[in-house]
């Protein structure tokens, strides 16, 4: 057999979609893929510009926080609890009652998470490419297992 490797840089999507299917089409074979629904919540202020947004989904049986933003001048006022709040809500509503995330060390959302009852399960040692032999931070891998 014959194998040629072809590298891609900045992926396009065109090329990244197919792998995407094919691994969901293997997960939801061995998986129940139950609800599988993405939520995307933005706050804004009074002037109506936007201080805070959520990227989350429902993925087997799972409230997956992907991403969470809240703008450095509206940090410690609660923005950022109400995302939270929204998505699983959302999840609750449609009988999801456990959730997960990423976040690092130095991420101001690592404080916020621990206040809404997440828990560090696992911690991986994360480096920049010029300190390779000491590892500076660290990356925590969270859920919550009430929602």
């Amino acid at each position: 057999m014959t194998i040629e490797l072809q590298h891609f840089y900045d992926v396009p999507e065109h090329v990244l979609n197919p792998l995407r299917d094919k691994l969901r089409t293997f997960n939801e074979a061995a998986l129940n893929s139950g609800i599988n629904k993405q939520f995307f919540v933005t706050a804004t202020n009074a002037d109506n510009l936007e201080i805070g947004s959520i990227y989350a989904r429902i993925r087997y049986d799972w409230l997956y926080i992907h991403m969470l933003w809240v703008d450095e001048t509206c940090r410690g006022q609660g923005v950022g609890t109400l995302l939270i709040n929204a998505v699983e809500d959302e999840a609750r509503a449609l009988g999801i009652r456990r959730s997960r995330l990423s976040t690092a060390d130095f991420s101001p959302g690592l404080t916020l998470y621990q206040k809404l009852g997440y828990q560090i399960f696992a911690e991986i040692p994360i480096s920049s490419f010029d300190c390779i032999e000491s590892d500076n931070h660290s990356e925590y891998l969270m859920w919550k297992l009430s929602l």
